[in-house]
């Protein structure tokens, strides 16, 4: 399924909204930048908080703690850098490689396959970024580690 996400700079909050291919709003979600440990909000289209993600950082590492509203912990974002810079997931050995900057990257599971893809891509309008996602019941979950990403990159690279 692809997801079409809205981002909006307001201050120092970034927000998201995504949407089906019809421009249903499925979640919205915020990344608060204003304190050195992040957060980001993940909502239902009635401002149902779903999850949220703390990101820590230092010299050393940054990474993020994805909890979801109905299950608790679901997963730790790990920036690992080198040559090829790439986001691990702990719960899942889910990688995350591309170029993060210009929204162009895939996740893949431990076998190669992907789960979702992140591009600038989107057949609609150019008001958009796209994301697509290999499995329907992954949406919710796939959404939150995308905007993980976002703001451990925002993160990082200020």
């Amino acid at each position: 399924m692809r997801i079409l996400i809205k981002y909006m700079e307001l201050g120092l909050m970034k927000k998201f909204e995504l949407y089906d291919m019809e421009e249903k709003l499925l979640y919205k979600a915020k990344i608060d930048n204003k304190s050195m440990h992040r957060r980001v909000i993940l909502s239902d289209a009635e401002d149902n908080v779903l999850g949220k993600s703390q990101l820590v950082t230092s010299s050393y590492i940054t990474k993020s703690s994805m909890t979801d509203a109905d299950e608790g912990y679901i997963d730790e974002i790990t920036y690992k850098t080198g040559f090829h810079p790439k986001y691990i997931s702990s719960e899942y050995g889910y990688t995350a490689e591309g170029d993060f900057s210009k929204w162009k990257y895939k996740v893949t599971d431990e076998s190669g396959e992907w789960i979702f893809k992140v591009s600038t891509d989107n057949p609609k309008d150019r008001k958009y970024y796209s994301m697509d996602v290999k499995d329907d019941a992954d949406i919710r979950y796939c959404c939150h580690l995308m905007l993980s990403i976002v703001a451990m990159e925002s993160l990082r690279l200020n």
